[in-house]
């Protein structure tokens, strides 16, 4: 698995239609053996893209199944083969065609069903967590394999920055961070996520390339292996207050170096010791579930705030710069008689 592994949790009612020899059919079911085959019900608009043609990289499904409400087989094994998951141990249709109702999950990755989850800190290695419910078929009706439309359990985060002053100040980006926002939760098939409210924040790391803004197109800041994965919740912002991010006040943070054209230190300044410091921005989104939410942050007239774990928290560029030019009436430039010239 590669560190844009994808994390399947579904619950399905579905069957599927294989062909097999006589004497593998046992006498109670007189169906086909049960398959699965796995599609996306929506785009997956993470970096690592998970289409049909990469599903081997997921590894086996884990699948337990209920008849009529009763216990059909528990956590049993099915492998993926030529674009179908099989078990080891058969399973067939009833033969009266009646539904059957599914719990998968992905046979190499745990963590997650009624247990708290925390994604990793690093966004790099965040997990795109899957889940199908509610899908209802029988063997008639899926006779190409068990179609499970996995829906994204996570909000996807994107961050990018444009710099409408480009020819004036020169902006650098070498790391962003989300901050203060619910690291755990539960989710729990068929009811969702239950916020544990842990505040935690996510950044890229230590692998981060220095970014330069323009004006014309915004910069991707989230780093070339994706986007991050966070759980859904409702932000509540930072209050933009020295000291107070402890209330769980959720901003973007960018560590920045702002000059001007010219050379000159705007932020921080030449002398406080660091090249980059961050600057932030509160936010307060609804993050839903499937759902992407991208950033665009705009530098230019300003900024954002100064760090706020620091001392005091200023606009790092606190309004435009403008001359006042006085013009005085006229007056006589001469102080006597020295303009009078006789020819």
């Amino acid at each position: 698995m590669t560190k844009k592994s994808v994390l399947f949790l579904a619950t399905a009612s579905a069957m599927a239609f294989a062909s097999c020899s006589n004497d593998e059919v046992v006498e109670l079911n007189n169906g086909g053996e049960i398959s699965f085959r796995s599609v996306m019900g929506m785009p997956n608009t993470r970096g690592a893209e998970l289409t049909n043609a990469n599903l081997d990289q997921l590894g086996n499904l884990i699948v337990s199944a209920t008849l009529d409400g009763e216990e059909y087989f528990t956590d049993q094994e099915f492998e993926l083969k030529s674009g179908f998951y099989f078990s080891a141990n058969k399973y067939y249709w009833p033969g009266d065609d009646r539904e059957l109702t599914f719990n998968v999950k992905l046979a190499n990755q745990a963590g997650i069903i009624g247990s708290a989850y925390t994604p990793a800190a690093d966004w790099s290695n965040h997990v795109d967590v899957l889940y199908a419910s509610n899908v209802t078929s029988k063997k008639s009706l899926a006779t190409n394999g068990v179609e499970i439309p996995f829906q994204h359990a996570m909000s996807q985060i994107q961050i990018q920055a444009k710099n409408s002053a480009e020819g004036r100040y020169v902006i650098e980006v070498v790391n962003t961070k989300i901050a203060n926002v619910n690291g755990t939760g539960t989710y729990v098939l068929g009811t969702g996520w239950t916020e544990v409210g842990t505040p935690a924040t996510y950044t890229l790391g230590a692998n981060y390339a220095v970014q330069t803004l323009n004006k014309t197109s915004a910069t991707n800041l989230m780093g070339a292996n994706g986007n991050a994965m966070l759980i859904p919740q409702t932000l509540t912002a930072w209050n933009g207050k020295a000291g107070e991010q402890s209330n769980k006040g959720a901003y973007i943070g960018l560590l920045v170096k702002i000059t001007t054209q010219a050379g000159a230190h705007v932020y921080p300044a030449k002398n406080a010791g660091v090249e980059y410091a961050w600057v932030a921005v509160p936010v307060d989104t609804e993050w839903l579930a499937g759902k992407k939410y991208v950033y665009t942050l705009t530098f230019g007239e300003g900024a954002g705030l100064t760090d706020p774990d620091g001392p005091t928290v200023n606009p790092v560029l606190d309004g435009e710069i403008k001359l006042d030019v006085n013009v005085s009436d006229w007056t006589d430039g001469f102080t006597g008689n020295e303009g009078n010239k006789t020819f």
